[in-house]
């Protein structure tokens, strides 16, 4: 397993790399001057545990829609991304195909059908 956040955990022990106070100020909000948050909330540092595989299709996944990991994580707790299975995506899919098909048959049968000899001779295709 792989803990997410155990590089960040490292910095603020200190163990190997530096704190850098602005990076800090950033996920604060408001103390940082120039700067606006997405959120009006204080962020604060969360664990999680993921497979590699795991790790690795949050991350494919939030850089698709254009968000840091930590970004793609919030919209999603804030329900502003949705998780849909891929069950209910391929049902609802099917649900709109059958939709057009039956909407496709309905307008033929208002306009009229053709038998397809007739097409070609009217075109100069015939047998």
């Amino acid at each position: 397993m792989l803990l997410i956040w155990n590089t960040l955990s490292s910095k603020i022990v200190g163990t190997k790399r530096k704190i850098n106070p602005k990076s800090l100020q950033n996920l604060r909000p408001g103390k940082s001057p120039g700067r606006t948050t997405l959120h009006e909330s204080t962020k604060s540092r969360h664990g999680v545990s993921l497979t590699d595989e795991g790790w690795s299709g949050v991350q494919e996944a939030a850089k698709k829609y254009g968000y840091s990991v930590s970004e793609f994580l919030e919209q999603i707790g804030r329900g502003n991304l949705a998780i849909l299975e891929l069950e209910a995506i391929e049902a609802f899919q099917d649900a709109l195909d059958l939709a057009e098909a039956q909407t496709a048959i309905a307008e033929a049968r208002l306009v009229g059908v053709r038998p397809l000899e007739d097409v070609l001779s009217e075109i100069g295709l015939e047998d």
